[in-house]
């Protein structure tokens, strides 16, 4: 004889925390899709200042290696 099926009752408090939990889900991976969005515009932000300051110091390397030095004051 096969089982009896679980009652109605049994069934919808199941489905009740699947939905509670699923809820909760959504609501984690919402934050966390929030986060890597940050994350992401913190990131260009700091590579476009990585990219600055390598311009910045190619252009000061090159400036200083164009102007020769003055001899010291006491020549």
């Amino acid at each position: 004889m096969p089982p009896a099926p679980p009652s109605l009752t049994a069934l919808e408090q199941r489905i009740a925390q699947l939905e509670f939990h699923l809820a909760h889900l959504q609501r984690d991976y919402d934050s966390l899709n929030q986060v890597a969005l940050e994350q992401a515009k913190t990131l260009e932000t700091l590579s476009q200042l990585i990219r600055q300051s390598e311009t910045m110091l190619q252009n000061l390397v090159a400036s200083e290696q164009s102007e020769p030095e003055p001899p010291p004051p006491h020549y």
